[in-house]
């Protein structure tokens, strides 16, 4: 029977299974490429905690491109060449924060916007990808990385219960419980106030901030809906070996990472019931995110882009995305294909590209800083001192101040 774990748990998890550790290697200088014995320009590939064995071609387009994996392991030591200016032609990255790594930033000037090279390229368009994933993953506009593959986070609750799941909002969920008596609980015991805000501080980030003006509207409406869906949970924290007293199947709603096309083929089945993808409660189609697994992005000091950009077209070819592995295709066709591959019926089919259309957001690299003001704040709210209007008072606040320091 299949059990949900704790959101991080669950990231964390996914995480080792598609971005493996590696142990420090001997990273190579990144200088000039010349071409190979054989007629190939070299690509210098860096691997920033991934496994470089697992990722990528040795060779591209015939022998036109000679792929070289370089292991750097710790991201630190990648990032002190970088900026030094001895680059790679391409890195290859884990894009979420796990352990002590930190996640790898590249959305900055060391970087080229990619969505130059999708523009001028004659197969693949920003219309190639799924909806909503270029311009969650974009900033102030630039697009300074591609993932092979993601995860949908988002959560799930039964057509009996929840109809169409349209509209709803935190309150709505009190009145379906009460009409609903068979439920003992709306989360499970592993859906905890601080699981849900990790979840709302990543749509934050994309939501209520504005690098590009350096500030930040956190005093909406819709905010204030999504804390009250924190706070709606009874569990504060999830600890390890604890008893799990109540099931999802006993809960209202449960959390799913979407991280393989047979999920949509097996929900039916699981959830006793007709699936609905409600997302977190907006009010209106609900709101769902992307998780991005392995991260493509090109120096801009690379001496190769044509081959790097080759490497990158080869790995989000429809022929390599339909077979991707540890989480759903980007490129659209490919996920199509992948549901039929899967012999996913039409009915979870037509489902699963319309969550696509709900999914608006996107988890890479985390600001830190904005996490721990929200997280920090929050803090007196789940446990009673003070209310929702206060708390948001003072995330706006302290948000507005970081925003204009940060960024302005």
């Amino acid at each position: 029977m299949f059990r949900v774990m704790i959101m991080k748990k669950i990231v964390c998890t996914a995480l080792v299974l598609c971005l493996v550790f590696s142990a420090c290697g001997e990273a190579a200088p990144a200088e000039t490429q010349e071409p190979s014995e054989d007629g190939g320009s070299v690509v210098k590939v860096a691997c920033v905690c991934v496994q470089p064995s697992v990722f990528g071609p040795t060779s591209l387009n015939g022998y036109e491109y000679q792929i070289t994996h370089y292991d750097y392991g710790e991201h630190e030591r990648y990032i002190a060449d970088l900026t030094a200016g001895n680059a790679p032609d391409l890195v290859l990255f884990g894009t979420t924060p796990f352990v002590e790594y930190p996640g790898l930033d590249v959305k900055n000037e060391y970087y080229d916007d990619l969505y130059k090279y999708i523009d001028a390229d004659d197969t693949l368009s920003r219309d190639s990808f799924l909806p909503n994933l270029l311009e969650a993953m974009n900033r102030d506009g630039e697009l300074k990385f591609l993932c092979r593959q993601v995860t949908i986070a988002t959560f799930v609750a039964r057509r009996s219960a929840v109809g169409d799941g349209y509209g709803l909002l935190p309150s709505d969920y009190e009145r379906i419980m009460a009409e609903n008596p068979g439920y003992q609980s709306l989360f499970d015991t592993f859906v905890t106030k601080s699981s849900l805000l990790d979840s709302v501080c990543i749509i934050s980030e994309s939501a209520f901030t504005d690098r590009e003006n350096a500030s930040c509207d956190f005093d909406n409406d819709y905010f204030r809906s999504l804390l009250e869906f924190c706070n709606s949970s009874p569990y504060d924290e999830f600890i390890d070996g604890q008893s799990v007293s109540i099931g999802f199947e006993n809960a209202l709603l449960t959390p799913e990472r979407i991280s393989s096309v047979v999920r949509f083929n097996v929900m039916p089945g699981v959830y006793g019931d007709e699936p609905v993808f409600v997302g977190f409660p907006d009010g209106d189609m609900g709101c769902s995110y992307y998780i991005c697994g392995l991260g493509y992005a090109i120096p801009a000091q690379s001496s190769n882009k044509e081959g790097a950009w080759a490497y990158i077209k080869h790995m989000l070819s429809v022929e390599a995305q339909r077979y991707v592995t540890a989480g759903l295709p980007v490129i659209l066709e490919a996920f199509e294909l992948a549901l039929e591959d899967g012999d996913v019926s039409e009915e979870m089919q037509y489902k699963a590209l319309k969550l696509l259309e709900r999914t608006k957001y996107a988890e890479s690299v985390h600001d830190a800083g904005l996490k721990e003001i929200i997280t920090d704040s929050c803090q007196n709210y789940f446990d009673g001192t003070a209310t929702l209007d206060d708390t948001v008072d003072i995330i706006q606040s302290r948000a507005s101040v970081y925003m204009s320091e940060q960024y302005g």
